[in-house]
Parts: structure tokens; sequence; C-alpha cells
């Protein structure tokens, strides 16, 4: 009676009906019939939801019960993730001598993005672009920035560092470091190029990496192979307060607090004379989560203690003081692409909730500082960690960069 009754309001709806149909066949003896329904299923999208946890709620035979809940969890998953990463809008306009305000409205409008703009609004522009990505557009009218998920755009003379732009993402060179050896009659280079990446509003991703080398051609058209900065390579660092090197195929790399050393590549024993790149192609990691959780360890009190967080290759130390160390547990990785370390609490054995303080991070590891009226205490650190992580590639090509003044 229960199944007639679903199957009863499920006729009123015509996703309902698709639903019925391709539901049908997740019973079939070949598996093929089977993994059909199921990807049509699932091409339903949200819509479906209703019709098929309704389905699920009634379904007597288990396999098919187990079916239909893998393919509603699927739906969700994608949800999830269309929610953090949306296709891109191209933007398209001619404008001569316009206000920047109504210029950067037109722009932002049709990329479906929230803006703001500051400084001389009422500055004239001239701009021509047809098809291009956002990002491109607002570096080519002033400078930006991300601001409560909104783009704040300014009228200050736009950056000239080099940039390069694919969809909705962004890869500028922060910056250049070129260093020479002279042997006798020889003259060779060591050139170190940092970069940043950053994607508009709408797409959040938790972490990038470089992903394989970087590769430049000179203008006399001979390629140039830079090494990417990887955690796992490195043969010695150190660092004083916010600034260190560390040492990768016996190349001393600078860092410091606005500077990702995988963010980094190095290119050893160079030509002397190599002063620019005609092109500079950058393969790039993005990481999303289509979601997040939250996972916890505890400790005693006054006492020096480790624990692990939750499932995550993270190591916890507790000074038995105020300060909290954590740690990967892969040094070629970052935590903070797992963890948001601004949700980071303390909650004691009253159930009350005390904030942490970040005091200093770099790569795999971070201080946290908590609360001095819990320091000691039996306690719990909970943190928010990034859930159904997926990944996008993307490439960049960056012209024209010069290597050194």
């Amino acid at each position: 009676m229960k199944m007639l009754v679903v199957l009863a309001l499920l006729l009123q709806d015509p996703v309902a009906e698709k639903v019925k149909a391709h539901a049908a066949k997740l019973r079939a003896e070949e598996i093929e019939t089977r993994e059909d329904a199921a990807r049509a299923l699932v091409e339903l999208g949200e819509t479906a939801l209703p019709s098929l946890q309704a389905l699920e709620a009634a379904e007597a035979d288990a396999e098919t019960k187990a079916r239909l809940k893998t393919i509603v969890e699927q739906i969700r998953k994608a949800a999830a993730r269309a929610k953090v990463y949306r296709a891109p809008k191209p933007v398209t306009i001619s404008a001569k001598d316009r206000p920047l305000r109504d210029v950067v409205r037109e722009a932002c409008d049709q990329a479906g993005v929230p803006f703001e703009v500051s400084g001389d609004a009422d500055k004239g522009v001239t701009l021509e672009a047809k098809d291009r990505p956002l990002l491109e557009v607002l570096d080519r009218l002033g400078t930006w920035e991300m601001a409560d998920g909104r783009i704040r755009v300014t009228s200050a003379k736009p950056s000239p560092r080099s940039a390069a732009y694919a969809d909705a993402f962004r890869a500028r060179v922060r910056r250049v470091l070129t260093s020479y050896v002279n042997d006798f009659d020889a003259t060779s280079a060591t050139i170190v190029v940092y970069f940043n990446f950053d994607a508009q509003p709408g797409v959040r991703p938790v972490g990038t990496t470089l992903t394989a080398e970087v590769v430049g051609v000179d203008g006399q058209g001979r390629e140039q192979k830079f090494k990417p900065v990887m955690m796992g390579q490195m043969g010695g660092s150190n660092s004083s307060g916010s600034r260190g090197n560390v040492t990768v195929d016996g190349i001393s790399i600078p860092w410091d607090e606005e500077t990702r050393i995988e963010h980094a590549a190095f290119l050893k024993d160079a030509p002397g004379d190599l002063a620019k790149l005609a092109s500079l192609k950058v393969k790039t990691k993005f990481r999303f989560a289509g979601g997040t959780k939250t996972v916890s360890c505890s400790w005693g009190s006054g006492k020096r203690e480790e624990a692990r967080l939750g499932d995550l290759p993270i190591r916890v130390t507790f000074s038995g003081g105020s300060s909290i160390h954590l740690r990967h547990n892969d040094f070629r990785s970052r935590f903070d692409d797992l963890i948001d370390l601004s949700t980071a609490k303390i909650v004691t054995k009253d159930g009350k909730e005390h904030d942490c303080t970040v005091t200093h991070t770099h790569s795999g590891w971070a201080f946290l500082q908590c609360p001095a009226a819990v320091a000691g205490t039996e306690s719990e650190l909970r943190i928010g960690a990034f859930d159904d992580v997926f990944e996008r590639d993307v490439e960049f090509e960056v012209k024209d960069l010069k290597l050194r003044d």
C-alpha cells in the first residue's frame, strides 16, 4: 500500500515520471542497463531528489535501495560542488571615456559578480574587450581586491606585474630573483620566480600548487625549464620570525610571510645573458571543497601531549600551557589546504567555546594560542576541515616576463 501511494504522488510530476522510468531499470540483470539508469538519474540533478528519496524510503529490495541511496548522494555532492565552482562568464565591453564606475558595473554584471568601486569612480576610462576573463578586464581598469565576497575596484594605476588569465583564475608573477655566478669566461644565473594565484568571487579554491615544470622560451627560442619547489626536495631550512630560506638542489630560496614556497619555481645554471622570457607556461592545480566537517582531538591537563587531529594527517602537540603546535605528517603538503585555521576553538568540559589565535603559520605547520584561562585544563580542540575535496588543473601563459632590470 505504501509503495502505491508513493507511485501515485510521483505520477503527478513530469520529473517523477522520468525518475520512475529510470529507477525501474535499477533492478535489471544486465549491469550495463543498471549503470545507464543510474547515470540518467544523476543527470536529472537536484530536481529529482524528492522523488528519489521517496522511492528510496519505500523500496523493499536491499540492493535497489542501496543503489538509490548512492544516486542521491552523488546528486547532493554534484550540487555542492556546483555552488563552489561555477563556469565563469566572459566579458565583452566597448567603452570610450566612460566613468570607471559604469564600466566596472557592466563588466561585473556580465560575469554575475558583486562589486564596489572606490577612489575616483568618475574617472574616464577607455577599454575594448571581447570574451575576456573578468579578472583580466579589471586589471586593465585599475587595481582590485577581494573583500567580503565582493570585488573592490579602485581607480589606482594598474599593477605593472606580469599576469596571465584562464577562465575565473589569475596567475601573477609576484617576484623574480636573479643571481649570477662568474666562472672564468662563463657566466651563469640562478633565477627564482614566485607566483600568486587567485580566483574571482563565487569560485573558492582551498589551495593551489604548481603541478609540473614551469616551461619558458626566451627570445632566441631556447627552452628554459624551471623546477617547482616541492616540500620533499628541501635539503635544509632556516628561519627567523616571518622570514627564512630553504635549500633545494643546492639553491638557497628565500621566503617571507607573503610568499608561499610551493608557489615558487627555480632555474639553475641558466644562460648569463637571459634577461627576458617571451613565454612562461605554468600548470597549476586548484583544489576545492564541496563542504566542511568538524574534526577534533582532546588532551588532559598540565602535561605536554601529542594527538591526531581527527582522521587527517595532522599531528597536534599541546605544550601543557597555552601554545598548540600543528604539523602536517607529509612535509610535501600544506595542512591549510585541509583545514580552516580561522575556525579553531577550544571547548572546555563545561561546553563553553573559546576562540584560538593563530600566532604563526607557514607551509606544513602553525602555532595556535588558546586563552590563558583555559590553558592546562582538560579540553578539546575543534577545527573545521574541508570535505569532498576535488581538483581542477589550469594552465597559464605569462608573456614577455622580465627576469632582470
